[in-house]
């Protein structure tokens, strides 16, 4: 059906001040009016609907900057810009918000009617399309063509209407739709075209042929109708032909998508055990029964000989005609230049809607031409060496490899063993070659090293015996490349893949497979920078690909893998540290491509890891939408709620993230943490211990435990996992100065003194080891080494006072008072109130016969701790009887 998708863009009315109910209210935002609006405005009545968009969305982050008046108007720019960019579902949350300000105004449910027949949702669009004619006609002409930017364009959404009635085989209130909306405009062509086909797919072809020719006596654009009528004279017939087995999940849909254009429907079934002829027959298909032969040629070639029509189009069970396409199809069909057309064939995810490989096909040939196929699995038409053939814009969408594990699983046997039959029948065919290893490339997402080389074998077999054969095998020859290319890079022979993707380049240098490929390679490689050049070559390059006009034969994987490139080049911002860039580029797979992959989880964790916490909330909760088991979405929930200080909510989320995960480690590792910073060490343990269990030689994992056991008091059961983890790091000054720690809490001197002697002797010594090791000197009675160590802690770390009373608490033994209370000064200038720092002092004080200093000091401590021995003691002895000297 031909729905206008011309550019919702300016009114085509004398430009003018804005109506009363448009103009923007003074206030405080008045001054930003024409900045902003104005400039929206402006860019919208040049059809420059990208940069309309883009100057609103960056405005609108916070709505209450604006009038509702100026945001219905912003809303209304919105949603007429945003469809030209393809953007339907972002168009019509903006009709949405709209509404919620001023539910009549027709513009937004003009949007929303077109939005939704984009989108395939008919009952939405007709109940749209119905409430903007009430809207009409209560607001009459005048004020609408003041007012609605859609004023001038009621005969569009008549045109797309007549499309949602027919599109559910309303056929009567399509009709009535259709000539409405030539009532309306007689010169627009589409409604003609439209009611046309609809006419000709209920073979009446007298009201087509009338309707034709009304459409070009009014109508300037009048190629696509002379097509029709060419084709109405000629009256050039299409027998649609498939071949089937028990296809009732697909045959429904497939045959729904060409019963009102095809002209007959041979369908050959090869045991069918299910309801597939039931189906067939209720569509008015002929069908004719085969038993299997092995051989998927015989059977095309059969259904082919029973063809009566002009034209033979191919089709599979699985497979769906896009029906936007019939207008193509139909000029194909009517030219006499081409006896063979090249269409589109999309690989698609049904669950998800997601193309996930192209391949230009040959399916569309003229019946008188004698072609026939050749090959007993993935059969290949057999036509004339140079012979022309029309490439066309016509697609297929295949769903073919979202069948059930088990069909798969059917599938593949079946295929494989035809494969290893025609491979022994015809050694030296590269594309039973290439097809061996495709199939076995498709065979599951972990490949088995065999499996791998396997693939190598005949994949670079197809390459060889190709390259002999070009250009008539230039597509076997690069898609065998690319399955060397993806295979190397699964057995991390990067180097060896690079190799592989600059000879395809060489031969295509626009073949999107390699090229993101290459993104990949240089990636794992550490080759960031060449990593970057290479995904924004792929988007570059994507950007300008037009697949309807690729004349190679080829499957493409990475036809629309923007999101892909995206997802590693912010991989890369995130390993360089540049986080803003990072955001920028998740946040385009999210604008561009929807949910994919973590990143919604990686948004979320970036904006954790900067303290954004409702900015990570808003990724979490999307993240939830999407997957509500999500044991990572829960985890960092609780560290959400660790941020806003609610600790109730936080291990709420941790033990449910606990609850539902099968065994990630970043779940173990995060809520081990938790525990650990809430002081609840055993659990903390319990969790370390967990991901070591999952992850053995996790060497963070042990150093997470190691310190969990540590602050836990456990220190000899903290050296097992500290002295694991230096067996493969001998030199990490940090773990031995951990190791040193443990021996030095449990009063085991030497051993600590050992630990820190090896982590002095590193490259860069971190300044703890002076400190730690010149207290351990101490305790080993060696005041002299002591005291050199923690002079030199203190050059390099002046502002730690605590050392102060360890180096005075030296001196004083050494009896440099003066320079003992020097230490202790400053140590009780932080700490004033610290027993041993006052005691230490005082005693300094009393051998220098500061009777008075020192009696201070010593009354200070009784004061804080009236049970203090010492203090009691000197004092009772300087009061009666004459100091020390």
């Amino acid at each position: 059906m031909k729905v206008t998708r011309k550019k919702m863009g300016r009114r085509k009315v004398a430009k003018s001040a804005a109506p009363a109910s448009r103009r923007v209210p003074k206030g405080p935002s008045q001054k930003k009016q024409p900045s902003i609006l104005g400039r929206a405005r402006k860019y919208f009545d040049h059809n420059a609907f990208e940069e309309t968009a883009e100057l609103i969305l960056n405005h609108l982050n916070d709505e209450t900057d604006f009038s509702g008046s100026e945001l219905l108007e912003f809303y209304r720019l919105l949603s007429f810009s945003l469809p030209p960019l393809g953007r339907f579902p972002e168009a019509e949350q903006f009709a949405v918000k709209g509404l919620e300000i001023d539910p009549d105004d027709g513009d937004f449910y003009f949007v929303i009617a077109y939005a939704e027949y984009i989108l395939k949702d008919y009952d939405k669009c007709i109940k749209a399309a119905q409430k903007y004619r009430e809207l009409l006609l209560l607001a009459g002409k005048e004020q609408v063509a003041a007012k609605w930017l859609s004023h001038d364009r009621y005969h569009l959404l008549l045109n797309f209407l007549g499309s949602a009635y027919q599109s559910r085989r309303e056929s009567d209130s399509a009709v009535r739709a259709y000539n409405d909306s030539i009532l309306l405009r007689p010169d627009h062509c589409h409604p003609y075209i439209n009611l046309a086909n609809l006419y000709l797919s209920r073979r009446d072809l007298a009201s087509a042929a009338e309707v034709i020719e009304r459409g070009l006596k009014k109508c300037s654009q009048v190629q696509e109708l002379r097509i029709l009528k060419k084709s109405l004279e000629k009256r050039t017939t299409v027998s649609a032909c498939m071949i089937v087995r028990n296809e009732e999940e697909f045959l429904p849909q497939c045959l729904h998508s060409i019963r009102d254009w095809v002209d007959e429907i041979i369908l050959v079934d090869t045991g069918s055990t299910d309801r597939t002829m039931e189906i067939a027959a209720s569509y008015g298909a002929k069908v004719f029964q085969q038993p299997w032969q092995g051989d998927f040629s015989q059977h095309r070639n059969f259904s082919i000989a029973q063809a009566t029509g002009d034209w033979i189009f191919i089709i599979d069970a699985d497979e769906e005609f896009v029906e936007d396409d019939l207008a193509l199809l139909r000029r194909a069909v009517a030219q006499d230049r081409f006896r063979l057309v090249s269409i589109t064939v999309y690989n698609m995810n049904r669950a998800t809607g997601e193309c996930t490989s192209f391949l230009p096909s040959f399916r569309l040939f003229r019946r008188d031409a004698g072609y026939n196929y050749e090959g007993i699995v993935h059969n290949q038409l057999n036509f004339p060496p140079g012979e022309p053939a029309l490439r066309a814009g016509i697609r297929l969408k295949h769903y073919g490899y979202s069948l059930s594990p088990e069909k798969m699983k059917q599938k593949m046997a079946r295929s494989r063993e035809l494969l290893e039959r025609q491979l022994a029948e015809r050694p030296d065919d590269p594309y039973v070659h290439f097809n061996y290893a495709q199939l076995l490339r498709g065979m599951g997402e972990e490949l088995e090293a065999k499996t791998a080389r396997l693939i190598l074998k005949h994949a670079s077999r197809a390459t060889d015996l190709s390259a002999a054969d070009m250009p008539a095998r230039t597509n076997t020859y690069l898609m065998s490349l690319h399955q060397q290319i993806t295979t190397h890079i699964y057995l991390k022979n990067y180097e060896e893949a690079e190799k592989l993707c600059f000879r395809a380049l060489k031969v295509k240098g626009d073949y999107l497979d390699p090229i993101l490929s290459l993104g990949h390679i240089y990636t794992r490689l550490n080759q960031f920078d060449r990593a970057e050049e290479y995904y924004r070559k792929y988007l570059d390059v994507q950007s300008t690909y037009d697949e309807s006009q690729e004349i190679t034969n080829l499957i493409l994987l990475y036809l629309r893998a923007r999101h892909v490139a995206y997802y590693g080049l912010a991989t890369i911002s995130q390993l360089k540290g540049e986080e803003i860039r990072a955001i920028e580029y998740y946040e385009k797979i999210v604008k561009e491509h929807g949910p994919y992959l973590d990143t919604f989880l990686k948004l979320a964790r970036i904006h954790l890891d900067r303290h954004e916490y409702k900015e990570a909330r808003s990724y979490i909760d999307r993240e939830l939408a999407q997957h509500p088991n999500s044991d990572l979405a829960y985890i960092y929930l609780a560290e959400y709620y660790g941020g806003t200080n609610d600790r109730a909510e936080a291990e709420n989320c941790v033990v449910r993230s606990l609850e539902i995960t099968k065994g990630m480690p970043e779940v173990f590792e995060r809520a081990g943490c938790f525990y650990a910073r809430i002081l609840d060490f055993n659990s903390a343990i319990n969790l370390f211990n967990e991901l070591l269990k999952i992850k053995p030689d996790y060497d963070h994992g042990r150093r997470l435990l190691a310190r969990a056991y540590y602050d836990g008091g456990l220190y000899s059961d903290s050296l097992r996992p500290l002295n694991k983890y230096l067996e493969s790091n001998p030199n990490d000054a940090d773990a031995l100065i951990d190791a040193g720690n443990c021996y030095f809490k449990t009063g085991d001197y030497h051993n600590a003194e050992s630990l820190y002697n090896r982590a002095l002797a590193t490259s860069l010594p971190p300044a703890a080891v002076f400190r730690n090791l010149g207290l351990t000197k101490m305790h080993l009675n060696r005041a002299d080494e002591a005291l050199e160590l923690l002079n030199r802690y203190r050059s390099v770390a002046p502002g730690d006072t605590e050392i102060e009373l360890a180096i005075g608490a030296l001196y004083r033994h050494k009896q440099d008072y003066s320079t003992a209370i020097i230490h202790y000064e400053k140590f009780l200038s932080e700490r004033p109130e610290n027993i041993e720092g006052l005691l230490g002092i005082s005693e300094c004080y009393f051998h220098q016969g500061h009777v008075d200093s020192a009696l201070i000091g010593y009354e200070r401590i009784l004061k804080l701790d009236p049970d203090n021995k010492l203090a009691g003691e000197r004092i009772k002895g300087l009061t009666e009887q004459p100091a020390i000297t």
